[in-house]
């Protein structure tokens, strides 16, 4: 699974393997990774041995962010997988009237609608569920507000980037 992280604001990408063993390797360094505790690892890359500490960042809303201690050195390390990434490209942009249109991230099946139109929203309120490659994926809002209009409905099928709800 590939994974996108920014490390002290630099980018990079990551590839990794995870076996059925829960085993987790790279194709492009030798790695292995050991949970000692909960937040302290033990990782080996490229043959060397490091004491890794992670712990989550709690003020990231919409944010997968950690940070992490490699022996002296600290680091603010905010991570992405390649799902999470498409899903945050396709995040609705705030248009001049304030309105907010909600895009299918990538093609599905709804399988629940959680609002209706004339509704107030509260932001991250789930707005419906999109099935994509047997994962039920959360649609929230990004912002509180009202919902001016919905254009799906339960079963329906979607393709990537079809308006599914409008917020204003």
């Amino acid at each position: 699974m590939r994974y996108y992280a920014k490390v002290e604001g630099s980018d990079a990408e990551i590839e990794l393997n995870v076996d059925e063993d829960g085993n987790v390797g790279s194709d492009s360094h030798e790695l292995d990774l050991l949970t000692l505790d909960a937040g302290h690892y033990s990782l080996i890359l490229d043959g060397r041995s490091y004491d890794l500490y992670a712990a989550p960042v709690a003020d990231a809303p919409g944010r997968t962010s950690y940070h992490i201690s490699v022996g002296q050195r600290q680091m603010l390390v905010e991570v992405q997988s390649e799902r999470e990434r498409r899903i945050r490209k396709a995040a609705p942009a705030t248009h001049a009237s304030g309105e907010v249109s909600i895009k299918a991230p990538m093609p599905g099946l709804v399988t629940a609608v959680s609002v209706a139109i004339g509704e107030t929203v509260q932001a991250n309120q789930r707005l419906l569920l999109l099935e994509a490659m047997k994962m039920e994926n959360e649609i929230r809002a990004p912002k509180a507000g009202t919902v001016k209009s919905v254009s799906v409905a339960q079963g329906d099928k979607v393709e990537q980037g079809r308006v599914m709800v409008v917020i204003e």
